[in-house]
């Protein structure tokens, strides 16, 4: 069997910048990124007055973000609707995804491989055990891609989700055994 191709984030991932100008008295819910690939979540809501930032830039749902230091430890999420509208630092740079190739919830199962993970620490600087990778670096990482035959025709596994199994789980393998 051939081994699957590959395409670089680049060619389905752009950066993506929306700033907000971050005001003493203002409230803003701020975004952490898990390791190993568990997702997004809201950190916490702070003044504006605690930040040393001048700027945010805000996350939508069907972004990909990563935690510039922890990627290598898996640091990245698609975000989600808990976390849209939530403000990230300058430490959590953002991707708007072209959906027209590729499917978000694939890509976020390619972040969780630990193939990708090594990837993104051989692309990581720095010392102190605080290693960052740049934007464009990550960008240059190549993620699986796949062709899946449909009854429809070819489609992209990039865009959609691989065909449901039609062989039996295990939970309705044992129930057939007397």
């Amino acid at each position: 069997m051939k081994p699957w191709p590959e395409v670089s984030l680049a060619e389905i991932a752009k950066p993506v910048s929306r700033p907000v100008a971050v005001v003493p008295g203002e409230s803003y819910r701020t975004i952490g990124v898990k390791w190993w690939g568990e997702g997004a979540y809201e950190r916490q809501t702070i003044d504006g007055s605690r930040t040393a930032a001048r700027t945010l830039s805000l996350v939508r749902q069907g972004d990909l973000i990563i935690n510039k230091i922890w990627v290598r430890h898996g640091s990245t999420a698609i975000a989600d609707a808990n976390v849209d509208g939530c403000a990230a630092s300058g430490e959590f740079p953002t991707f708007k995804l072209d959906e027209d190739r590729v499917a978000p919830r694939w890509l976020h199962w390619q972040t969780k491989t630990r193939r990708f993970w090594t990837k993104c620490d051989a692309l990581s600087r720095g010392t102190s055990g605080k290693n960052r990778i740049k934007p464009e670096l990550f960008l240059t990482i190549a993620c699986r891609y796949r062709r899946w035959r449909s009854s429809g025709g070819w489609w992209r596994g990039l865009r959609n989700s691989p065909p449901k199994s039609t062989k039996p789980t295990l939970s309705a393998r044992k129930s057939k055994v007397t």
